[in-house]
């Protein structure tokens, strides 16, 4: 049975990854920046060039008449992209291990290191020297970078994989269930892994309903 058949994304598509960086990954203090999830999403359904323009017009609030369109509560929020901090060291092939989890202070030297490691090595060598480490610490900002590393991986966007990398590392934080929760039971052992919990999910009977209702209601 297959889940996911890759979308065919348009040739325009890339351009409007590589906007994303005029934002921070993040706003508000923690939140997750969505913009560049959505032209993806915005994509894949084939909208027209204008409506991705739209987008952007009303997640960033950007010269939207008021009134004409309804604005998120994010729109008003985006940060834009930070400088490496001063005081902050940089990422290096030797050191990238002993910074993870640096409360997003390190979030742009991360980036621009996995920029650099991917224009040496690829996207996917990339992703296989460094990405079974990171994806130890997966449950970090509820997700969000897993998830960005994801979109990045299925179009195929070197910009948005060293973004979901960095925020990998920077939120690091393991899931309850990791190696470093070993001393403490949290629930009971007979429950099935994440794995196979999402499997058991996605083989329910009631799904394809469940996913016709919602599409329905939205």
């Amino acid at each position: 049975m297959s889940f996911y058949s890759k979308p065919n994304y348009s040739k325009h598509l890339h351009k409007w990854l590589k906007r994303g960086r005029s934002w921070h990954i993040e706003y508000d203090e923690y939140l997750s920046n969505h913009i560049t999830h959505n032209w993806i999403a915005l994509d894949a359904a084939g909208v027209s060039q204008d409506k991705m323009q739209w987008w952007q017009q009303v997640y960033i609030n950007e010269g939207v008449a008021k009134g004409t369109v309804s604005s998120t509560i994010e729109s008003e929020m985006l940060d834009p992209p930070r400088p490496n901090a001063l005081d902050y060291t940089a990422i290096t092939e030797a050191n990238w291990l002993n910074n993870l989890q640096t409360t997003r202070i390190g979030f742009e030297a991360y980036r621009d290191f996995f920029d650099a490691k991917i224009a040496e090595l690829g996207l996917n060598a990339c992703l296989k020297r460094y990405y079974p480490t990171l994806s130890e610490g997966m449950a970090g900002a509820a997700l969000h970078p897993i998830i960005h590393t994801g979109w990045a991986v299925d179009v195929e966007s070197d910009d948005m994989a060293s973004e979901g990398l960095a925020y990998m590392a920077t939120a690091f934080q393991p899931l309850a269930t990791g190696a470093n929760h070993s001393d403490c039971q949290l629930w009971s052992p007979d429950v099935p892994d994440i794995i196979e919990a999402l499997k058991q999910i996605l083989m329910d009977d009631s799904v394809p309903q469940l996913a016709k209702d919602a599409n329905t209601l939205s």
